[in-house]
Formats: C-alpha cells, structure tokens, sequence
C-alpha cells in the first residue's frame, strides 16, 4: 500500500502534467538575452547565467524536441534513461551547436557577442515550443519530466522516516548541507582583493544598439565627427568614480620609437560607476588637423584626472592610429603634409 500523502501525490502530477523544465529553461535564455548589459551585478552570477545559458540550454530543449517521451517507453538504446544523462547529453549536444550558431551569425553578418546571444535565445525558445507540442501529444503518464516527485518523496522519507532521534539527526544533517551550499556561494560570489579590476574598452557602435570592438573609424576627415564608444566595466566591490580624457595626437615614428608632435584633448566626462556596473559613453571625435600618423589615446583615471593626462599617470589607456584628410582631395593632403 502506498503512503505518499494525497497532497505529494497531486503535487507530483502537476510537475508532470505541466513542463516545468521547460519553462526555467527558457525563462533563463530569455532573462540573460533581454538583460545582456544588465545582468546581476555580482560577477560569478553572471558567469553562472552565462554557463547555463550557452552550454545547457541549447541541448537541453534540442533534447527535448527529439525525445519528449519519458525514459522508459523509448525503443532505441540511444534515448536517454535517467535525469543525469539527460543532463550530459544536453550539455554535449550544446557545445556541438555554438561554433553552428556562430557560422550562422558570421555568414548573416558582422559577428558580435550580441547576435550569438539573440540566435542562441531564438533557438531555446523555438525548441521550447517544439518540445512542449510533441510532449503535449503523448499521454500525461508518458511525458517525460524531471523526477520531482520521487525526489519530493524521497526527501519527505528522509525527513521524517523512522524514530524521532533519526529524523532530527537527517534534519540537522539536511541543514548542515545547506548551510555549507550557502557558505560556497557566499565565497564564490563574494570577490578577493586581488580579482578586482577594471575593464577599459573602445567600441562602436554596430546598427540599432549593439556595441563591438571592430570597425573603428581609422580614416577620418578634418572638421567632421567620427563617433565612437568607451566602456568603463567597474569589477570592484564598491563604487568608484572614472574619469576619461581623449586626446587626438600627431606623432612621428623613427627607429621604432614614437614622438608627440603636437596633441589636442577632444573630449573629457566622468561618472561614478556601481560595482559590477559597466558605463558605455558614446562621444564625437573631431579632427582639427590633418595629417597621417595621428593617435587617438584614451586615458582612464580612477578619480580626477590630472591637467595634462599621460599614460604615465593613468590607470589604463587605449589607443586607435588613424589617417586624417583635409577632404580636398589627395593634392592638398599631400600639401599638409610637407
């Protein structure tokens, strides 16, 4: 005679009447792809997000699509038997679909962390689709599900089976675990003094709102702005206050060694930045002189920013060469030059 209580019992047929796996997976693909820029601050959070997300969640729902059937009414040696394997067959299949997503997205267009995140989103949620129709086709006892309700049993077995002695003992043991999960989180998610730092990058800007770090505008024309994008990634337990300083600089190169000729600072912000936060700050780049050799030089300060910044004195800097014209024609930029 069965002694799983009516409630348990209900409770494990709602689990396997409705795709709960199904929903938290594509409730994660869908939170990570909407959030890109804005997920949790906490760096290990989003590394976690990013895991399931990337190296799950497309096998997983593939899996789903092929194989709705519960494992035990599968025909071929090949379906997967347990909750365990379906796990590592999802997380095979996954790696074996990301250099497919990332050919796809390179031969529709410019390849960007962006569009792979937006084709891998597309096809969790089209397989979550698929795999949720064809389990709706089988009968209820013959949809696979994730074994919630022999787990719910099992744990209600070691909570409160046997003597009161032993269920106190399995409850303390049950709250140790838990308390030592929590202690790991807290370690894993709480950065060391030595992992912090700051991300300093130079972007543009690809169609809509997409940032990347390619097509740089290196051929500029005198009096005509140029826009670009700076990012500022604070991975530091406390906020901080960055300021950024551009300076477009004509130089000289001779035996490998650079010389400044002459420089001009084309733009100058600030901002206070929350921990795990990124600013983006997109700006104009004006040229006043042309020339070829010419070096846009981004310095990053953490705090002020001193009158005559150097990369001497900054905390990071970036630079990108460019060529600027007068757009007069090659004539009189051969002039400028002489």
């Amino acid at each position: 005679m069965s002694t799983e209580s009516p409630s348990w019992g209900r409770l494990g047929r709602a689990v396997r009447a409705v795709p709960f796996d199904l929903l938290l997976v594509v409730s994660v693909a869908l939170f990570v792809a909407t959030n890109l820029r804005a997920t949790p601050d906490v760096a290990s959070v989003r590394t976690l997000l990013g895991a399931v997300f990337l190296f799950f969640a497309p096998g997983y729902v593939l899996l789903a699509a092929l194989v709705p059937d519960a494992s035990h009414v599968g025909e071929s040696r090949f379906t997967p038997t347990t909750f365990a394997e379906r796990l590592l067959l999802a997380f095979g299949a996954s790696v074996t679909l990301l250099p497919l997503f990332a050919l796809a997205v390179a031969v529709a267009g410019p390849l960007s962390t962006p569009r792979i995140v937006a084709s891998v989103a597309a096809f969790v949620v089209l397989g979550t689709v698929v795999g949720w129709i064809r389990r709706l086709r089988l009968p209820v006892e013959r949809r696979y599900s994730v074994p919630t309700d022999r787990w719910l049993t099992q744990a209600r077995a070691f909570l409160t089976g046997g003597s009161a002695v032993t269920t106190a003992v399995n409850v303390t043991l049950a709250c140790s675990v838990l308390l030592g999960l929590g202690a790991g989180a807290y370690a894993v998610t709480t950065p060391q003094p030595d992992a912090e730092f700051t991300e300093f990058a130079l972007l543009t800007e690809n169609g809509g709102s997409e940032y990347v770090s390619g097509d740089y505008p290196t051929n500029l024309t005198r009096g005509q702005a140029a826009n670009l994008t700076v990012s500022v990634e604070n991975q530091r337990r406390e906020a901080a206050r960055y300021t950024v300083v551009a300076e477009l600089q004509q130089v000289r190169v001779t035996d490998d060694r650079i010389r400044v000729l002459s420089q001009s600072e084309q733009n100058r912000f600030s901002r206070t930045v929350g921990p795990g936060q990124t600013w983006y700050r997109p700006h104009r780049i004006r040229p006043r002189q042309a020339g070829t050799d010419q070096r846009l030089v981004y310095y990053l300060y953490r705090g002020a920013a001193p009158d005559d910044a150097s990369a001497a004195t900054a905390d990071r800097h970036l630079q990108l060469w460019v060529n600027v014209s007068t757009g007069l024609g090659a004539a009189n930029d051969t002039a400028q030059r002489r």
